[in-house]
């Protein structure tokens, strides 16, 4: 089994809040199987930083799971997902079995985006 680590910034659609966003995750987790050595959250935030007029407000988060399926199709799925609700996105995908303050951070392998992400937006390396 493969733990998989997805982090996501991308558009706060008007017609999903913070509570809906939420749910979805907690329906991917129930369809799939959260990696228990994870001490992070899996939740989406809801970010509105008005103090910043080039930083929209946006969802954020991670998500951390086990699955046997492959990475292309995973990282494929959620990609179509966003892109029928979200007119941005960027999402950061790696292979983690680690906590993100450890020694080894996470590295993300696969960038993939959609629509045109603001630049005020963080960069996955």
């Amino acid at each position: 089994m493969t733990t998989h680590m997805f982090r996501v910034v991308c558009a706060k659609p008007d017609s999903i809040g913070e509570t809906q966003a939420n749910q979805i995750v907690d329906q991917w987790l129930a369809d799939n199987t959260p990696w228990t050595g994870d001490p992070t959250p899996h939740e989406i935030t809801l970010v509105d930083d008005t103090a910043i007029s080039d930083r929209p407000t946006h969802f954020r988060g991670d998500v951390r799971f086990e699955f046997s399926d492959d990475k292309p199709a995973l990282v494929d799925q959620i990609e179509t997902d966003l892109n029928g609700i979200m007119s941005w996105y960027r999402i950061g995908y790696h292979e983690c079995d680690h906590d993100e303050d450890s020694a080894t951070p996470c590295a993300w392998d696969r960038v993939v985006e959609g629509g045109t992400v603001p630049d005020s937006m963080p960069v996955f390396r």
